[in-house]
């Protein structure tokens, strides 16, 4: 049997390049710091740091034996593993967890189909289909993490699909636990 913790992705300012965009134009910066985005981020701050918390319960004697498939991997080369250094830096929490878990001792996998990324735009990239990447996503999980291995996957909320595509001998799990979910619930009424 193959265990797969599934990790839900809440992007942050960082994951979504809204620090970028506000650099660019200021007169987003007023919508964001009077909108609902930034209500938006001050619970995925929230919610990473639950997260964190769930991570640091784990009892895992063995992190060679961790595999970490993530949201727009699609390739494991020095050069990606210094961007998700250098996002988890800009105070990208989701690739903070990524480092956390590489820092322990697991392995950065292939989690995305490298047509589905290389030379495209920005827009062509959020026009791909969700399922499509859902469904290589997967095939990568399948190939990949191997009996006795335990995978983490950290994606998007999005994405929605991916377990449809999961070979039966891959017990998926989330991270999260309702305890852990009653807290984040309790945290974000006092945001109010």
């Amino acid at each position: 049997m193959r265990k797969l913790i599934y990790i839900p992705a809440w992007h942050n300012r960082i994951d979504l390049g809204v620090d970028e965009a506000v650099r660019e134009n200021e007169g987003m910066s007023i919508f964001l710091r009077w909108g609902m985005l930034d209500k938006y981020f001050r619970k995925a701050e929230i919610y990473w740091d639950i997260v964190d918390a769930a991570l640091d319960r784990l009892d895992i004697d063995d992190w060679a034996r961790i595999r970490v498939f993530s949201d727009s991997v699609y390739e494991v080369s020095a050069k990606v593993k210094t961007g998700v250094r250098e996002l988890a830096q800009e105070g990208s929490r989701h690739m903070q967890i990524v480092m956390k878990l590489l820092a322990r001792g697991a392995k950065l996998e292939v989690t995305e189909d490298k047509k589905l990324f290389v030379g495209k735009s920005k827009q062509e990239l959020f026009d791909t289909p969700l399922d499509k990447r859902d469904r290589a996503i997967a095939r990568s999980i399948n190939k990949r993490l191997k009996n006795g291995e335990i995978g983490f996957l950290i994606l998007g909320m999005s994405h929605k699909t991916f377990q449809q595509h999961l070979n039966l001998n891959v017990s998926l799990q989330a991270l999260l636990t309702d305890k852990d979910i009653e807290k984040f619930a309790e945290r974000i009424k006092e945001l109010g």
